[in-house]
């Protein structure tokens, strides 16, 4: 039984140091340069996927994690005929680079305000979801962009819950090797069931489909890492940004819900009492994906936004 235990041990080691090895390869990423038809422009020392479609006033969409371009599909199209559209893969994600990334908020707001210098948009509005509302939120407390409006769609603004697992992927050295691991194993069923908690409208096919559709980008190391390593830094930065809250004067809209799936609205919930010149909607029977389970609400309050007299 000991030399059974020994031996055991010690292939669990060498698989632990071959996927290490293999991580560090960077095997199973997605990069611009392996992409067909992927539209690319370098922030720093990455290369960020993005797509953009239409004319006419900008908006800019920035999404969670993980997450990816994807995550706003149907609203783009949907305004694409009398707007400017812009989303984009943050670092690490999507099929966007992760060479010299720090995942931080700090880092991705830099990020953002480099890619709306480069692609010309003029005074965005900026809509945010998830982590991607927490760098919009990083936007507006430290006054980086004047005359911002911003939509924050279900973002941790004060507190975040961080697994187990993610403590595993941010070990060093070693921390690569079981996020290879992970991605080809457990990962897939992760997805299947995280996903599933997300949405509460959809319908079982429309579901199966969003899932593949996420699986195809979130299956990646470097996204599970990325994940891992914004989740683990995020808490610090929230609190760094929480005593700048009550002086934010950028209007800002808070859209999330409630449902039989935990969302994240007892934060918006606080920040719009702490925060003057916030709008809050909570939307019944919604997930955390709330512009997928409200689209066209959601579709609404951004033509609203779109089209008030000072915007």
């Amino acid at each position: 039984m000991k030399k059974l235990l020994k031996y055991l041990s010690l292939v669990i080691v060498l698989i632990l140091i071959l996927a290490t090895i293999l991580g560090h390869t960077k095997f199973g990423n997605y990069y611009p340069e392996n992409q067909f038809m992927v539209n690319t422009i370098k922030v720093k020392k990455e290369f960020l996927n993005y797509y953009q479609r239409g004319a006419g006033k900008d908006i800019l969409f920035i999404h969670g994690t993980p997450g990816t371009i994807l995550d706003w599909k149907p609203l783009m199209h949907a305004l694409d005929n009398e707007y400017r559209v812009t989303a984009f893969d943050r670092p690490g994600h999507g099929v966007s680079t992760d060479n010299e990334y720090y995942y931080t908020l700090e880092e991705n707001a830099e990020a953002t305000l480099l890619l709306i210098e480069k692609l010309k948009l003029n005074n965005p509005l900026i809509v945010g979801h998830s982590y991607g509302g927490s760098i919009a939120t990083y936007l507006a407390a430290n006054n980086l962009i004047d005359s911002a409006k911003y939509v924050i769609i279900d973002a941790p603004l004060y507190n975040t819950h961080i697994d187990f697992i993610y403590h595993l992927l941010n070990l060093p050295i070693i921390g690569e090797g079981i996020a290879f691991l992970a991605n080809y194993t457990i990962a897939s069923s992760f997805i299947e069931h995280g996903v599933s908690k997300t949405i509460e409208t959809a319908t079982e096919d429309e579901l199966k489909e969003i899932i593949a559709e996420r699986k195809r980008l979130w299956l990646q190391p470097k996204v599970l890492l990325s994940r891992a390593k914004e989740l683990i830094n995020l808490q610090s930065s929230l609190d760094e940004m929480i005593p700048k809250y009550a002086s934010i004067t950028a209007p800002i809209t808070l859209l999330t819900g409630k449902g039989k799936y935990r969302t994240l609205a007892a934060d918006s919930e606080r920040f719009h009492k702490e925060v003057p010149n916030s709008k809050l909607k909570v939307y019944k029977n919604c997930a955390h994906y709330v512009q997928i389970d409200r689209f066209n609400e959601v579709l609404m309050e951004i033509l609203g936004i779109l089209n008030s007299p000072n915007s």
